[in-house]
Formats: C-alpha cells, structure tokens, sequence
C-alpha cells in the first residue's frame, strides 16, 4: 500500500525483490538484487516492463525504517504531516522485464502511489495517490515513454480498471 514498504514494521524481513517464472522448470529468479524493496510489481501487457513503487529514493529498507521511525515520534500532528509528505514519499520504477543492472526508470509522483494498472498497449499507468499524508487521494496517468504524469478528473472512489487509450 502507500507509504514505504521497508520490508514492512520488521526489521529482520528480507528485502522484496522482482521474482519472474518462465514456466519452463527452472523455477522463479530473481530480477533485482537491491537495499531497497519493490512493491505492487506490475507486468506491462507487452511483457517489456515492470513496474513497480519504491522509495523517491531508492533509499535502502532500512534507511527507510529509520526515517518512518524518526517521522511517527514527532507529536504535533501538523508537523508529523508536512515530514510524511517531505520524506516518507514513494515513486513508481520500471525496469525492462528481463532485468538487468540499468538505473530503474522513474516516473516522479506526488506522494504516495497504489493500485498501478497499465493500459492495454503499455503506454500509460493509471494509480492512485495522495499527498503523502494520507488524505485527498486522486486518480492519475502516468505516460510511460514521456515520464510525466497528470490528474485525472476521479477520485479514489472512481478508480478506472483500465486508463483511457
């Protein structure tokens, strides 16, 4: 979900990395083998890409555990606020789905992303986010060749099953 996953609350939890099976007996293998999880891994459906949310950046899981640490003993909520937005803030990666050692592609968001679908030709994302702190979600459209991102005109509780072509 939003947020950072850092291997979840615990601290001995192995780093999530991309597994892919190509279902001819050899079993699953790792793609990625990184200080950082991936979260809400999604395969493009021209089989090209995956995408997937980690932190802005690309912070390991337990940098990130330290910083959430930091943030949630902060007492005035309105600070506790402005410091989940400004530093426990997630993006979405792709990276070509037969791995390799390249820089993940990044697509800069506004705070916190879930539910990424792709769109039938793989040229956009559609997810949900928020403001990193939890409220006012909206729905967005990332195009994936150009980088950039928009609003569209839902809210969370319009989410498209599919982002228009």
């Amino acid at each position: 979900a939003g947020g950072r996953g850092a291997g979840g609350e615990d601290p001995n939890a192995p780093t999530a990395q991309i597994l892919v099976d190509k279902k001819d007996g050899a079993g699953p293998k790792a793609i990625t083998s990184t200080s950082y999880s991936h979260r809400n891994a999604t395969v493009s459906p021209d089989g090209k890409w995956i995408a997937f949310l980690a932190d802005e950046a690309l912070k390991s899981d337990a940098d990130a555990r330290t910083t959430r640490e930091d943030v949630n003993k902060i007492t005035v909520m309105l600070e506790r606020e402005k410091a989940t937005a400004a530093k426990l803030s997630s993006d979405i990666y792709l990276i070509p789905a037969t791995g390799g050692t390249a820089e993940p592609k990044r697509i800069k968001t506004l705070g916190n992303e879930t539910n990424l679908r792709w769109s039938p030709t793989s040229a956009y994302l559609a997810y949900t986010a928020n403001n990193g702190t939890g409220s006012d979600t909206k729905v967005y459209i990332a195009d994936v060749a150009a980088g950039t991102t928009k609003s569209s005109k839902c809210r969370s509780s319009c989410p498209p099953k599919r982002p228009p072509e």
